[in-house]
């Protein structure tokens, strides 16, 4: 099971848990466009390619999680 078979699965059997993607070390430039595509087609709530800025997947955590609108969070 790949990546997006396994975003496809918990769509459809757990559809409320959130889920960011990361692309993989795949060769190819339109290998990774195409995998982030898929992933956002089958409901990934963000998708990032490596490498990534690791503020940007702490932002995406905390809006997907709902932190953002915690003043504790």
């Amino acid at each position: 099971m790949d990546g997006v078979d396994l975003l496809k699965h918990l769509r459809v059997h757990c559809p409320e848990i959130p889920v960011i993607a990361i692309s993989g070390g795949a060769p190819g430039r339109a290998t990774i466009e195409y995998s982030a595509a898929l992933a956002a087609t089958f409901g990934a709530d963000a998708v990032f390619f490596k490498p990534f800025d690791n503020e940007e997947l702490v932002a995406a955590v905390r809006e997907i999680s709902g932190a953002a609108d915690d003043p504790a969070g």
